[in-house]
């Protein structure tokens, strides 16, 4: 794995040209190009740029940080901090106990206390969160605003850390609003439910059946737009095993480890309608 760090990783310099220069490009020609189709445009292009900050935060395309940072490019999201994603990624690779509230970040589920607490409300939210429409149609909101509260209590306790890295994070975020709003003359009301409620729920998508209770990771044989979307991370339980392998070389790793090593293994992101409106499991964890 050595000699691979080493590479200079041209798949993900030009994926990076690709996705910052096609969001340059749709905005300066916004004006011009019918809304829907570059609207649509857009949501892929900042979900697709999701994919590549999580291939930033685990080293590449260089080893110098500073210069990853800039191949991650503007914050196209809006909501999330890089380093901010950094420290709670890192945070969920290094858990003994994937999916559990108590030691993952980033876990859809809740301890049976932590859910006894809650409104009734809350609960029919978090509930419907466990079927893909509610996962794609009010996770996206429910994710940005569950992290925003938590920020803002965090600081609000005097992380003097976390002041300074949303104070660079805002200042990046106001260059985007100002792009958006004066040169290409797209609403920021519009761009956050037209691009990033979709590009948040393609993200979604790809999360939503990725850790189960019980189990590690998933093995996904994902359709061909998906797996260039999420950056082969659909091989997911392939990337915890080896998290600093780049993207491009996954699907070769797993064809050498004898086809699809470890996890669980599911066909593709299209049968998951059939949780279209069921829930696939409590949102409580099993283990309470």
């Amino acid at each position: 794995m050595g000699d691979e760090r080493r590479e200079l990783e041209l798949p993900t310099w030009g994926l990076a040209v690709a996705i910052h220069g096609g969001i340059l490009a749709i905005t300066l020609a916004y004006s011009q190009l019918p809304a829907p189709l570059a609207l649509a445009a857009l949501a892929w292009l900042v979900a697709w740029h999701g994919s590549l900050r999580h291939e930033v935060v685990h080293g590449h395309p260089s080893r110098r940080p500073w210069l990853n940072a800039l191949v991650a490019g503007p914050p196209w999201d809006l909501w999330l901090p890089l380093a901010r994603y950094a420290t709670w990624h890192r945070a969920h690779h290094a858990s003994a106990r994937l999916a559990d509230p108590r030691d993952d970040p980033e876990s859809f589920y809740l301890t049976a206390a932590d859910w006894n607490r809650l409104s009734r409300p809350a609960q029919v939210l978090l509930r419907a969160r466990q079927c893909l429409a509610g996962r794609l149609l009010l996770g996206p909101i429910h994710v940005v605003a569950t992290f925003w509260w938590r920020e803002v209590r965090a600081i609000s306790a005097g992380d003097r850390g976390l002041r300074a890295i949303w104070a660079r994070h805002l200042f990046l975020v106001a260059g985007v609003i100002c792009w958006l709003e004066l040169v290409a003359g797209l609403p920021l009301w519009l761009y956050a439910l037209a691009v990033l409620w979709p590009a948040n729920a393609l993200q979604l998508l790809r999360s939503f059946d990725e850790h189960r209770p019980g189990h590690r990771s998933v093995m996904c044989r994902a359709e061909a737009p998906f797996a260039l979307l999420f950056l082969n991370n659909n091989l997911h339980a392939l990337h915890h095993a080896h998290p600093d392998v780049a993207w491009y070389r996954l699907p070769a790793l797993a064809r050498e480890d004898g086809g699809w090593p470890g996890g669980y293994a599911t066909a593709g992101y299209l049968r998951l309608a059939a949780w279209l409106w069921r829930a696939k499991d409590s949102p409580v964890h099993p283990d309470g």
